[in-house]
């Protein structure tokens, strides 16, 4: 994946678009693995009250908790081994930081894209480029901005569900079709 410039705030100026389905947009540019299975969920995050939020919300989503570290070391140690969708990623952490995060994300997930939220209380510009540049997928205020973190992390486990039911109606399809007499697969 290119780093993304100021060029690449397009993912923050379209999460403000009013009536915007953004999961659509970020989804057709990532491929998840494994359709008929729940959104993968892994967070970095070291404030334990905010982090007992987003594993509700995570839950509420129907999405799965995949993991969850209040340092960069133990994010990056634990993400190596664990298959996840989605990293939601604070910026300060107990031990290391996010850029730490995403910066190995950067270079453990060749081939496969890994949708990463940046959720922070560092709002500013530079804060803001820098994810983007270490390819941050989006970048959410924490005061003024987790309600829309967190109806985006609904929109992906709601496209997960949605792609997991086509995906098992076409196995389905298929199957039947397999299943059929030879004279009812001849066209008159």
């Amino acid at each position: 994946m290119r780093p993304r410039t100021a060029a690449g705030f397009r993912s923050s100026v379209l999460s403000r678009v009013a009536g915007t389905d953004l999961a659509s947009v970020v989804f057709k540019d990532f491929a998840m693995d494994d359709a008929a299975t729940r959104l993968r969920v892994f967070v970095v995050e070291d404030s334990p009250i905010i982090l007992k939020r987003l594993v509700a919300a995570i839950e509420e989503a129907g999405a799965e908790l995949a993991g969850h570290s209040d340092s960069a070391p133990g994010a990056i140690a634990a993400l190596a081994s664990v298959p996840t969708d989605v990293v939601i990623i604070d910026i300060q952490l107990r031990s290391g930081t996010g850029f730490d995060v995403l910066r190995a994300l950067q270079d453990m997930t060749p081939g496969r894209s890994t949708i990463k939220i940046v959720l922070t209380n560092h709002p500013g510009s530079a804060y803001r480029e820098r994810s983007f540049q270490l390819g941050a997928t989006m970048f959410y205020d924490k005061s003024s901005e987790s309600r829309q973190a967190i109806e985006f992390v609904h929109q992906l486990a709601a496209r997960r569900r949605m792609a997991g039911k086509v995906s098992r109606n076409v196995e389905a399809s298929r199957s039947n079709h397999l299943r059929m007499p030879e004279s009812n697969n001849r066209r008159s």
